[in-house]
């Protein structure tokens, strides 16, 4: 439960340190979520200089393939949602240093795993995806996208029941949660438009 608060609440030191106390013997339904953990709290450390890099982005593919294997063994978490988050996630953490992004394709991949979360009737997982790309157009200074998706994640927050989620988000962002009600998301056009949108189990993280 402990990890599970800390990458809901984008605690990654905690994340890190509730994984390392992991036993090793872990399996069942649980499985597949400390994998997809494992994998983001690998993303989010990808190193920003080239020293390291490599084999950094090694076991991310390892950990995301393990992830497929399990849902091809067992077939209980599809893990379409899980995957398309940790691509939009690489995508941002490997063009730190970089040319900004535009915020175009960030939109573009945050909705993408919106979607696939909504598709799977993860709300908790649509939540947190939009919780996410909120916090990304945050760091690149986009306002408007911040009110958007962090309406978006607030108002699925308060479906799933998530109290303290609820009121850390309205204690932080109360001035743009208003501005999101006076506003059409802007990602709703493009979740109809694409609402057939699956991740490819044959991509490679970061492309391919």
């Amino acid at each position: 439960l402990k990890l599970y608060m800390a990458i809901f609440f984008n605690n990654f030191d905690m994340a890190e340190e509730c994984l390392g106390m992991l036993s090793d013997q872990l399996d069942g339904c649980w499985l597949p979520w400390v994998i997809f953990f494992q994998c983001l709290v690998a993303i989010v450390r990808l190193p920003k200089k080239l020293i390291g890099k490599k084999e950094h982005k090694e076991s991310i593919e390892e950990l995301k393939n393990q992830l497929i294997d399990w849902y091809n063994d067992f077939g209980a978490v599809n893990p379409d949602c899980m995957i398309s988050l940790l691509e939009a996630e690489f995508m941002m953490a490997n063009n730190v240093g970089k040319k900004e992004l535009p915020s175009i394709r960030i939109q573009k991949a945050f909705d993408e795993a919106i979607n696939a979360a909504r598709k799977a009737e993860m709300i908790h997982l649509e939540a947190f995806s939009c919780e996410r790309a909120a916090l990304h157009f945050e760091n690149a200074g986009l306002t408007g996208f911040v009110a958007d998706y962090m309406g978006q994640a607030h108002a699925l927050y308060d479906q799933w029941g998530a109290l303290a989620k609820i009121i850390a988000i309205e204690d932080k962002y109360a001035t743009l949660l208003k501005i999101s009600k006076r506003r059409k998301p802007m990602a709703a056009g493009y979740l109809r438009r694409n609402e057939k949108l699956r991740y490819h189990p044959k991509h490679s993280i970061g492309g391919g």
